[in-house]
This record gives C-alpha cells, sequence and structure tokens, in this order.
C-alpha cells in the first residue's frame, strides 16, 4: 500500500504540474469540487491505466502470494470508497490512526475542490515529503521570466 501510495503521489503531483497533462488525462476525475462516489471511476482511461500500472507495480516488486494480493484489492477498494464518499465521519480511518498519518475523506475533498495540494491517495508521507519536488517541477514548469 505505501509504495503503491508514492507511485501514485509522483504520478499525481506530475498531472497536475502540467497544464497539457491535467486537462488531457486528469482534469475528468475533477468535474465535480465536491467529491462523489462516481469520482473514484470518472477517469480517462489513460489515468486510469496509470492508476491500475502503479497498483500493479507495487504488488509485483514484492511478488506477493495471490491470497496477499487478493486482501490487498479488497483494502484498496474499501480506501477508495472511503476517500470518496464524501463523509468525514469519527469512525474513518483519518480520525482513527493517529499523527496524521491518513489522508482521508477530507484532505481528499480539499485536493478536489483546490486541485492543489494532497496529492497523496491514502497516507500522507508522501505528500508531506514530496512537496519540495512538487515545487521544483512548479518552478521548472513556469517560463525563464517568472523564475527570477
Amino acid at each position: 500500500l505505501f509504495l503503491y501510495d508514492l507511485f501514485f503521489t509522483i504520478g499525481h503531483v506530475v498531472m497536475h504540474k502540467f497544464p497539457p497533462l491535467y486537462r488531457i488525462l486528469h482534469a475528468r476525475h475533477h468535474e465535480h469540487a465536491r467529491v462523489q462516489a462516481l469520482d473514484t471511476v470518472r477517469l480517462t482511461f489513460i489515468d486510469g491505466a496509470f492508476d491500475t500500472a502503479c497498483s500493479i507495480l507495487a504488488v509485483n516488486l514484492f511478488k506477493t502470494h495471490p491470497l496477499t494480493r487478493a486482501v490487498y484489492n479488497v483494502v484498496i477498494i474499501f480506501l477508495l470508497c472511503e476517500l470518496h464518499c464524501g463523509f468525514n465521519g469519527p469512525w474513518m480511518l483519518s480520525n482513527l490512526i493517529p499523527f496524521g498519518l491518513v489522508g482521508g475523506s477530507y484532505e481528499h475533498y480539499m485536493h478536489h475542490k483546490t486541485a492543489r495540494g494532497h496529492y497523496q491517495k491514502f497516507f500522507t508521507y508522501a505528500d508531506r515529503y514530496l512537496i519540495p519536488w512538487g515545487g521544483a517541477i512548479e518552478w521548472l514548469t513556469r517560463s525563464r521570466f517568472e523564475r527570477s
């Protein structure tokens, strides 16, 4: 899960920081500022393939047992449903797991609302530690006149 989250976060930051990629590949997922259950599958083909490839790569790197993969898939589906449910109840993982390690529905809502920050899918470690890298991407995508 952690590795998948890392792969996804890197690609997600790239999609958001490069306007042509965002417009072509990812904007469809952000059609609504309010998070809805259908947003889980409101993806372009390439966006969905990228998401799936991150998951497959993470699982294949560890050469996991088929039963582990099955459990992994169930957990991923649960977490995706929780992210896109539009609620932030006290029973949510983001409110049960301490130290803000899990982003949760509210952070995902803020990402949909602003299309900035909160790029991680499930956990917050990738978003926290990739912010300098995300800033570097933002700097590189500006024109040379804006950089100075």
